[in-house]
């Protein structure tokens, strides 16, 4: 339950629980409730926590009254009670409502009408010996109803009453009724010399005496009192005093419940003690009906309730309550029509009533002086009034009771409005079977309310053993922390399965047989997210190992791959070793080859970025492609009508992995088929449809790469754009072609995606972000250059290897060579001999000063300095994007002799 709900009905003025119309198991109890008979209530059964000394369902029970044959709820039905363990009196409002499983429960409201049942009982009682006074003319007889109504009022079964005999100094009892003793005593000792009995204590003191059976005994064991028969354990006197003289007492006494009578028994005894004396002295008092009529009133005024006295339909008498409620002075009140208090529209309701004798509770809407209407509780009964028939009236205005009612209608409202817009499935089930579940259960499972209740919970579980893990998991936390929480995974009736998470609290804490709450999350796109990120994030740190191990290798590359070219250079070697040096530089090319693909895996490797309409670089591929993949494959290329876009690219880069994709489509077509490339411009809005990195919303140019191969299966397509992963037999791949792939279009700020099944081809998909259109740039040709040359080169190289090789290169070719261990040594030689100096080589990641810082420092000096660096993984770096902007030349490791040659003579020109 809602807390604002739960609020509300703790602070109604009423007691408010649900139970079980079956079982009578209470479901529900707010704070009122709770406090009055203990917190623990909720899962115990009514009868045993409400009720005292009830050995099963209470036979009042109103159950079979709130239903019809059918099981449909038939209305409140409204009466009246006193609950046995409290002692109080209520009036009680029930209904059937149906319960969150659909059952129907009954939901009782308890307004503790106590103290108007006080009232009542006291006009009633004091009516009552009123009536009794007229119609018996005997002593006893009146006794006897006075004894009577004390039954009814007080449950007092013992009772008598002691008259004093002054003229003979004695206490005697004509009306005497005591399970113990069957004559009455006759006590003497009025006198302070006499008897000290409880009776002859109340009349000594003229006050009244309430005293429990301990503190009789004490007062026998100091001597006070002497014992006479059967001690009570409770007992309680009043005095009778008329005109200001002691004529006896009236008392009552209990000998097995301590707690029979209370303090509020006492005041009902002295409130109608006074009416009791005028009776028995009426011989001596003729103003016995006038005061009792003053009693009436007061009595009338002392109530919450509007009471009114009517005759013939005419108002004669009123308390001042009613005066308030109807808004009419008391003067006004009396004389007019009872109807007039009544709206029209509840005058034939209230009436019938009457008239068939009905003295219970009646609810009808009453109108005050003013006009305007509020709804009532009215009650009436027939009764003597002054000698004649007349009718008693009581009216309590139900306003507040009734906006506590809305109130709480309202918010059971709202609790059901939640229940049907919960973002998440709810339900409940008993014994694994589904007893209730809300709209979104059925949403997430396209399984409807019909086909859900009342069947195993097993049918939306994938399978049996998931059936079992889920219950296990999920049971044991309940056990051990009273709630359990697990992922598991439900089959869809369309056959999807998804991903929940399903939290479970039991109905009744230590009791299961009562059922579960559950509520289930779908978090597939959640697990689906989080997937990607390990993924993205797995790909980082593989992306980072590779270009920290291709930074190193390609040192060692440079080396190899230098000497080796070097050596080839000498016109006279053997021919033998003229081979091996081939071999070992042939070996080297293809180290430089997977060094490349490492560098571009890791997204570290050196882009030539320009804006190339998509269609065009795809037609500037296309019959290279054609070439590469054969012609048992029949490859087609389908440009998206009108334009796919501009993209910012490295149009080799770009190739590349066209050219991968492609012959991977080849080899998954063996026996030929078709190759479709298509372009298109699309709108990414969400990251769903990415399954390997998340999207960033925009437009992209899309180039699909599909053909009718073999396809893939699951496990292949989460393992494809690893590095080192590859299908394909030992020694025919080395398992970088995609994870390449992935390297250069996650480099261009891009996306892949791929879709296969066996047996129906597969299909890969490159999103890359859209620029402002440019025409397609191509390189200049390069021309040829004398390698040879006397300039002063001034080389600033970190790793010795590599310094010693490009020196050997370019004093052979009659350079004259200056070497700079790091950046700071490079910009002393500098400065103590520019202008001998004709080129700086320089490497862009040195110690202490790098390439670039070298370069500002030089160029400050001298801003028209010739200067080519050298570098290999810095693509993404400060160092790589200051080249670019500057316009300066540069030559990636592991270069050529000739390469390197080649830049060094252009630049000097």
């Amino acid at each position: 339950m809602t807390i604002p709900f739960a609020h509300i009905l703790d602070e109604l003025d009423a007691l408010v629980y649900v139970a079980d119309m079956d079982s009578h198991e209470i479901l529900y109890a707010n704070a009122r409730t709770k406090k009055q008979f203990g917190n623990g209530i909720v899962g115990k059964l009514c009868w045993q926590k409400m009720q005292e000394d009830q050995t099963g369902p209470c036979p009042f029970c109103t159950n079979h009254l709130l239903t019809d044959e059918k099981g449909n709820a038939k209305g409140v039905h409204v009466w009246e009670f006193e609950n046995t363990r409290t002692g109080k009196w209520y009036m009680i409002r029930d209904r059937a409502i149906p319960w969150t499983d659909g059952r129907m429960v009954r939901l009782e409201i308890a307004t503790d009408i106590s103290e108007r049942k006080r009232s009542e009982n006291l006009a009633t009682a004091f009516r009552d010996l009123s009536h009794a006074f007229w119609i018996t003319k005997n002593p006893e007889e009146y006794y006897e109803q006075v004894h009577e109504i004390f039954r009814r009022y007080i449950a007092a079964e013992n009772f008598y009453v002691a008259l004093t005999d002054r003229e003979k100094d004695r206490v005697i009892f004509p009306y005497f009724s005591d399970e113990t003793m069957d004559l009455p005593p006759i006590l003497y000792g009025l006198s302070s010399r006499g008897e000290n009995t409880l009776t002859v204590q109340v009349i000594r003191s003229r006050k009244p005496l309430f005293i429990t059976r301990e503190q009789i005994l004490t007062r026998i064991r100091s001597g006070q009192m002497k014992p006479k028969g059967t001690i009570p354990e409770i007992w309680l006197g009043v005095p009778l005093i008329l005109n200001q003289e002691i004529i006896g007492a009236i008392a009552v006494q209990n000998y097995r419940n301590p707690t029979a009578f209370s303090e509020k028994d006492s005041w009902f005894m002295i409130s109608v003690s006074e009416l009791i004396t005028l009776a028995i002295e009426r011989g001596r008092n003729e103003q016995f009906l006038r005061e009792s009529e003053e009693k009436h009133r007061a009595l009338s005024r002392a109530t919450f309730e509007a009471v009114l006295i009517s005759e013939d339909g005419i108002c004669i008498e009123c308390n001042q309550a009613a005066s308030d409620m109807f808004g009419y002075p008391r003067e006004e009140l009396v004389g007019i029509f009872s109807t007039d208090i009544i709206a029209p529209e509840s005058v034939e309701t209230v009436q019938h009533n009457i008239l068939s004798g009905y003295e219970g509770a009646c609810e009808a809407l009453a109108v005050r002086k003013d006009g305007t209407f509020f709804p009532a509780e009215f009650r009436s009964r027939m009764f003597h009034f002054r000698g004649r028939e007349a009718r008693t009236t009581a009216v309590r205005d139900l306003s507040r009771r009734k906006e506590a009612e809305n109130r709480l209608r309202q918010s059971m409202a709202v609790l059901e409005s939640i229940f049907r817009a919960a973002p998440v499935g709810i339900g409940m089930v008993r014994e694994r079977k589904l007893l209730s579940v809300n709209e979104k259960m059925s949403q997430m499972t396209g399984y409807g309310k019909k086909e859900l209740i009342g069947n195993d919970i097993r049918m939306i579980y994938t399978d049996q053993e998931e059936y079992e893990r889920t219950g296990r998991i999920k049971y044991g936390q309940i056990s051990e922390k009273g709630t359990g929480t697990v992922e598991t995974h439900w089959l869809c009736k369309n056959g999807r399965v998804i991903d929940i998470l399903l939290s479970t609290a039991p109905v009744a804490a230590k009791d299961f047989s009562k059922g579960f709450t559950f509520t289930a999350m779908d978090i597939s796109e959640r697990n689906q997210m989080e997937a990607q990120l390990r993924q993205s994030q797995k790909m980082e740190a593989v992306g980072r190992l590779a270009g920290g191990i291709a930074h190193d290798f390609n040192n060692l590359l440079q080396v190899i791959n230098g000497y080796a070219d070097l050596a080839l250079s000498d016109p006279n070697l053997p021919h033998p070793v003229k081979h091996s040096l081939e071999e070992i530089l042939s070996a080297g090319e293809k180290a430089r080859s997977l060094v490349y693909q490492l560098l571009t895996f890791s997204r570290r490797q050196m882009t030539d970025m320009k804006k190339i309409p998509v269609n065009e670089l795809i037609q500037s591929h296309i019959n290279l492609i054609r070439r590469t993949v054969g012609d048992c494959t029949d490859t087609v290329f389908i440009p998206a009508a009108g334009d796919a876009g501009t993209i910012r690219a490295d149009s080799a880069q770009i190739g590349q992995v066209l050219m991968n994709l492609c012959t991977n489509a080849r080899d998954a077509m063996p026996e030929g088929g078709s190759l479709i490339i298509r372009t298109e411009k699309v709108r990414v809005n969400l990251p769903s449809g990415i399954k390997i990195h998340l999207a960033k919303p925009g437009y992209y140019a899309c180039i699909s790469i599909k053909d009718t191969g073999c396809g893939m299966d699951e496990n292949t397509l989460k393992q494809i754009f690893e590095p080192f992963f590859t299908s394909r037999e030992s020694g025919k791949g080395s398992g970088l072609g995609l994870a390449m792939v992935f390297g250069i279009i996650r480099q261009h700020k891009g996306m892949t995606d791929v879709r296969s099944e066996i047996g129906k081809g597969s299909e890969f998909r490159i999103y890359l972000p859209l620029s402002e259109k440019s025409g397609l740039q191509k390189e200049k040709r390069k021309g040829s250059t004398d390698a040879h040359g006397k300039e002063t080169i001034l080389i600033a190289e970190d790793e010795e290897m590599i310094r010693d090789l490009v020196q050997t290169i370019l004093e052979k070719e009659g350079y004259r060579v200056i070497c700079a261990k790091d950046g700071q040594e490079a910009i002393e030689i500098w400065s103590a001999g520019q202008e001998e100096i004709d080129l700086l080589f320089l490497d862009l990641s040195m110690p202490r000063r790098s390439g670039q810082e070298v370069c500002a420092h030089i160029r400050k000096q001298k801003p028209d300095a010739r200067i080519l660096f050298t570098g290999d993984y810095h693509a993404d770096a400060s160092d790589g994007a200051f080249v670019r902007e500057k316009g300066l030349e540069m030559i990636r490791k592991p270069y050529k002799r000739q390469a390197l040659l080649y830049k060094i003579r252009k630049i000097l020109g």
